[in-house]
């Protein structure tokens, strides 16, 4: 079946405000992805890619950054729907705010969401949690990136899973998602 994927962005893909080992992580950690992706479109698995992240340091957005790279690296996935998913802040949002991008033209998808490994176990519990009852399928796929922040270590993402479980932030995310698909399958049936 064709999928809906969601790319978790880490910062600006931008040499000027990144350290050698961070633009590099990022070179490589959207190669691997468009590599992969160009795999799944030749199956003609792939429906629509959502780039998702906000503005957090500067005046271009995560999403947009990772978006211009992406399509610099080559034009295979030129013709498959991007969606950009701009004010997310956090990896639940990153989930939620994608995944309602995309919601209304793909009201049932079966989700590919793409993140760094070291987030792997994070983004897997929070979409558990996040797309329970909502979504049928999901997966996760990871990619290694080289980074230099202690957020980006598995110590660093296995104290903000905890933090992530006890916050209301979750479930108040889980109540817009439930709201909203409600909204939006009400509408298609009238």
């Amino acid at each position: 079946m064709s999928k809906v994927v969601l790319i978790c962005s880490y910062g600006l893909v931008d040499k000027t405000v990144r350290t050698e080992i961070e633009y590099q992580g990022l070179v490589n950690y959207y190669t691997e992805i468009y590599n992969y992706l160009k795999d799944l479109k030749a199956k003609n698995q792939l429906s629509a890619i959502v780039f998702c992240g906000g503005y957090r340091f500067s005046q271009v957005s995560e999403s947009n950054s990772s978006q211009f790279f992406f399509n610099s690296i080559g034009v295979d996935l030129a013709n498959i729907p991007q969606f950009l998913e701009t004010v997310s802040g956090s990896t639940i949002q990153n989930l939620a705010l994608g995944y309602l991008a995309v919601i209304e033209k793909y009201l049932d998808p079966d989700l590919l969401i793409i993140c760094d490994s070291v987030r792997q176990v994070k983004v897997q519990k929070l979409s558990e949690i996040l797309f329970k009852d909502l979504v049928d399928n999901f997966e996760i796929v990871s990619f290694d990136r080289q980074d230099i922040h202690l957020e980006s270590s598995k110590e660093g993402q296995t104290q903000a899973l905890k933090k992530d479980l006890e916050s209301t932030e979750l479930q108040l995310w889980q109540q817009i998602l439930q709201t909203n698909l409600l909204k939006i399958k009400n509408n298609s049936t009238n």
